[in-house]
């Protein structure tokens, strides 16, 4: 298996038969925060412990109506500690990572396919402060521009 998630209730033994077979754990704050609950996944023990990390939205009409990725970075940032560099990684190459594509895309290198998000902020700490407000002035998807000038 490449990825696990959820992982709010995951055991000591569970982090280390992450850590051991090298599974990386997807966490889903939006799933948390969308439910009311407050235990959320534990961020610095699997951190802690070397294993990698992946954010996602778990965007489903029962436990999660969130589509909002910068909203998971968020969440990830102040319900589970982690830093916004931790989840910027998470949420891009550790995601793909996570699916088997990390050679493809998650990263901004040569030779990766240009999926990106340009945005109107000055640095990477306005993603989580502006929790809901990201002007986004272009999308470009396969290294075309789908949304803006």
């Amino acid at each position: 298996s490449i990825s696990a998630d959820h992982l709010m209730a995951v055991s000591d033994e569970g982090i280390e038969a992450l850590k051991r077979n090298e599974v990386i754990a997807t966490l889903l704050p939006g799933t948390t925060f969308f439910l009311g609950k407050t235990s959320y996944a534990p961020y610095k023990k699997l951190k802690h412990a070397g294993v990698d990390i992946a954010l996602a939205t778990d965007y489903n009409p029962g436990s999660c109506h969130i589509q909002s990725m910068p909203f998971i970075i968020s969440l990830a940032c102040l319900f589970m500690g982690m830093s916004v560099e931790e989840a910027f990684q998470a949420a891009t190459y550790n995601g793909a990572k996570s699916l088997g594509l990390e050679n493809k895309v998650g990263s901004i290198e040569l030779g990766m396919k240009a999926d990106l998000i340009l945005w109107d902020l000055n640095s990477l700490i306005e993603i989580p402060y502006y929790i809901s407000n990201h002007p986004i002035q272009k999308v470009i998807k396969n290294g075309k521009i789908v949304f803006g000038a």
